[in-house]
């Protein structure tokens, strides 16, 4: 969806990072992106909901199929789900639902979720630039 990579550092003129120094900045704004991210999809969230949610991310096999038998009944049916578990054949149980559960979930609680992450990024990409010579001198 949204790559941070070579090309978006130099796009933000960060072409004179190297080596190390370059892939520990884009490793920051990747976890700089997913924590606003979070936030912003958290906020004024339910607890019941943040839970449910938290089943994916902690690996809970129970509550994962809990919520997926009750929001995604024929999930194991689903192309989706059929085609993640094909290109992933190495993958535990508790992957693929996570992997594929976390996406149903935001689905259905945040379907504005990739309006979001392209806010967030688009915030962290104006802070950059603005901070651009700095991060050059560190």
């Amino acid at each position: 969806m949204f790559e941070i990579d070579d090309k978006m550092l130099d796009e933000l003129g960060l072409n004179e990072l190297e080596g190390n120094k370059r892939e520990q900045f884009k490793s920051f704004l990747r976890d700089t992106l997913q924590e606003r991210v979070g936030e912003k999809l958290t906020k004024g969230m339910p607890e019941q909901t943040l839970d449910e949610f938290g089943y994916f991310m902690d690996g809970n096999i129970e509550g994962m199929k809990k919520w997926l038998s009750a929001n995604v009944p024929d999930y194991a049916n689903d192309p989706n789900f059929i085609q993640f578990k094909q290109r992933n054949p190495n993958a535990t149980e508790a992957d693929i639902l996570a992997s594929y559960g976390s996406l149903a979930w935001l689905q259905t609680n945040r379907p504005d979720y990739p309006e979001v992450v392209k806010q967030a990024l688009e915030e962290i990409k104006q802070e950059v630039r603005d901070n651009k010579q700095a991060i050059l001198n560190a």
